[in-house]
């Protein structure tokens, strides 16, 4: 037998609850909040006239306190989001006070109200009943019979039990899914599906995303942190593939562009390119080499590629494992024949600039054998130069030789002559 325990919050004891944390709405059974302004504003209309609020169902955390709704989430946050200001009534009749005035309170936010109707609302008492130690299997029968025998619907039943629900939801929350899909999508649960589909698609050999292999799979996982890290790393470069894709409004190009974007978020060539982009992370290729790749293969002008035996099978069953594997198949391949081009691309761009780093060397090396040539010239006519400087100083020095000699000739010639002369003199007796 199911424990159950009961309490009573005031709407604005409620609220803080709902501020502080101690009241949550991640249970696999809660929607997403669905109510349109006009609901909204008939539960906060039958606050103030009196009429009764169903109370509300909780399971209740034996270790943290917390209680995680079961119903009534969309009355809980409206009374929430109509304390803190967060809409206005509308739709709504007039409102009696007890002085017996009619008040119309239609484009009015909780602050504008009058103080009796603001204090009506914010004591207004609230039932909350909670269950500890409750099962799975006993939150579904709860569902079952607090929403008139309607069962939970097959993904609902799958999400109650999810070993990993936690990680799921936080996942589903990437901006990737806020921007692919649409608010009805969400109140479907189609993110919880989607996070479960791109594990497999990012983990299994063999992806599969029937049904039979889907739910078994949300049910029994358990992601690990490395599974989280790379499906955020995945997610991350597809949103940012996305965003850089969209953003071209050139006039050549900007329809194609978005055309393209459009293909690479719908869910099946999303789910069909992770694995490929998984790879295009662990061998770091650049983002802007991606995005050319995702332009390149989303290009086709009738169908998203231009392979036709990719497109036939984007149809109806395209989550059969055979399907997925000639998807796969065609976006290897091309993904392949593109990165080769881009190495090849790379290869010529290497080899150029490999020649103009040998053509710029070969230059300077002309330019410093015309320097090394001019600087030698001038030494050789330098040298030649103090050449000639020296034969012709030799020269001088032979003349100055010769000049010396011829006189020292002369003198040596006067010299005879006067001894002779002496001679002659002695001879004749003139000598005293």
């Amino acid at each position: 037998m199911m424990k159950r325990a009961n309490i009573s919050w005031n709407a604005r004891q409620l609220s803080k609850m709902i501020e502080k944390g101690s009241i949550t709405f991640d249970s696999a059974v809660q929607r997403g909040l669905v109510w349109d302004n006009d609901r909204k504003s008939l539960l906060i209309h039958s606050m103030m006239t009196g009429f009764p609020i169903p109370a509300m169902y909780a399971a209740k955390d034996t270790e943290t306190k917390i209680l995680s709704m079961l119903d009534g989430k969309q009355r809980s946050n409206a009374i929430s989001d109509f304390l803190h200001g967060r809409f206005t009534l509308s739709n709504v009749p007039e409102v009696v006070l007890e002085d017996g005035t009619e008040v119309d309170v239609n484009g009015m936010y909780f602050s504008g109200l009058c103080e009796e109707l603001q204090d009506i609302i914010s004591n207004y008492s609230l039932t909350i009943y909670y269950f500890e130690d409750i099962t799975d299997d006993e939150i579904a029968e709860l569902f079952y019979r607090l929403n008139n025998g309607r069962a939970l619907s097959n993904i609902e039943r799958v999400r109650a039990v999810a070993k990993s629900f936690k990680t799921i939801q936080e996942l589903k929350k990437h901006e990737l899914f806020t921007t692919a899909l649409t608010e009805k999508a969400f109140e479907k649960y189609v993110p919880d599906e989607l996070v479960i589909k791109s594990y497999i698609m990012l983990t299994f050999d063999k992806p599969c995303l029937d049904a039979k292999v889907t739910n078994p799979t949300m049910m029994n996982a358990i992601l690990t942190d490395q599974d989280v890290n790379i499906m955020n790393g995945v997610f991350n470069r597809i949103l940012n593939t996305y965003k850089t894709i969209v953003a071209d409004d050139s006039p050549e190009t900007g329809k194609l562009s978005k055309r393209i974007a459009k293909r690479l978020i719908t869910r099946t060539h999303m789910l069909s390119i992770m694995p490929i982009v998984k790879k295009s992370l662990i061998d770091r290729v650049p983002d802007d080499v991606f995005t050319l790749w995702v332009k390149n293969f989303f290009c086709g002008s009738r169908s998203a590629t231009k392979y036709d035996e990719y497109n036939s099978r984007c149809t109806a069953g395209s989550g059969h494992a055979e399907t997925i594997k000639v998807r796969l198949d065609v976006i290897k391949k091309d993904y392949n024949k593109f990165m080769k081009k881009i190495e090849k691309e790379r290869e010529n761009d290497r080899s150029v600039n490999e020649v103009n780093e040998v053509v710029e060397t070969v230059e300077n090396t002309e330019t410093s054998n015309e320097t090394f040539e001019n600087t030698e010239t001038v030494e050789v006519v330098e040298a030649t130069e103090v050449n000639e400087n020296v034969v012709d100083d030799t020269a001088n020095e032979t003349e100055t030789v010769e000049t010396e000699t011829e006189s020292e000739t002369d003198t040596d010639n006067d010299m005879s002559s006067l001894v002779d002369e002496l001679i002659q003199d002695t001879d004749s007796g003139m000598v005293a």
